[in-house]
């Protein structure tokens, strides 16, 4: 089944409009655990960067659970759940990527040669978009 391009427009221009999610995962015991995160998305789709520390309790977890969530949006009308695989990126961006990455936030700077610092990539397998504040709501859904 072929996506839509004007879904997979409509919910990129929500995402940009937005920097930081809330990444839910799973820790080695099976239980859950999540952190706010600023994110970036690639060009041209729909795959999610966000980086973190390499000792912190998400980094465990998502490389023994790669299967994540995210929640973006104002959380009182409009939101996008977000459902992917990440993956830790050990390579380099694209120039235009890390222009986006480092102008995105004052503090943001892409970071190659700090071992505490990673990157992941997170490749979407589903994502919503609901605003409730629509009757019926409105809701955009993509599957891959």
């Amino acid at each position: 089944m072929e996506i839509p391009s004007a879904d997979i427009s409509f919910i990129r221009g929500f995402l940009l409009q937005h920097r930081f999610a809330v990444v839910a995962s799973i820790t080695p015991e099976g239980d859950p655990e999540c952190a706010k995160v600023e994110y970036f998305l690639l060009e041209g789709g729909l795959d999610i960067v966000f980086r973190t520390q390499r000792n912190s309790r998400k980094y465990e977890n998502i490389i023994n659970h790669p299967t994540i969530a995210l929640e973006v949006g104002d959380f009182e009308t409009d939101t996008v759940q977000y459902e992917g695989l990440a993956e830790e990126f050990d390579g380099v961006f694209s120039k235009r990527d890390s222009v986006t990455i480092a102008s995105r936030s004052r503090r943001s700077r892409v970071i190659y040669d700090e071992d505490d610092i990673v990157y992941f990539i997170v490749r979407p397998t589903w994502i919503r978009y609901t605003d409730v504040a629509n009757r019926p709501w409105k809701q955009v859904e993509i599957n891959f």
